[in-house]
């Protein structure tokens, strides 16, 4: 399948159970990941779908990781984001 000229923006905390089966790195040239508190081992598991993994000190605010998220994206368009569900 070809891959979509799109940049997908994943929000997570502590979701190593669920990232890999979540990864969309078969349909998107771009994934950007905003970490919000690792403490387990999603970045270990997160760099093996992209090197754009980057952490985001959580405020209680969905939309200012979103908007970090975006800004860290290097392709113009976006898929914008998922938000990971334990």
């Amino acid at each position: 399948m070809k891959k979509l000229p799109f940049s997908v923006c994943i929000i997570t905390k502590n979701n190593a159970k669920t990232l890999e089966r979540q990864s969309s790195s078969n349909y998107f040239d771009e994934i950007v990941i905003a970490d919000t508190g690792p403490s387990d081992s999603t970045k270990e598991i997160a760099r093996c779908y992209t090197n754009q993994i980057f952490d985001f000190t959580w405020n209680n605010n969905f939309a200012d990781a979103r908007n970090f998220a975006i800004k860290k994206q290097q392709m113009i368009l976006s898929f914008r984001w998922i938000q990971m569900r334990k």
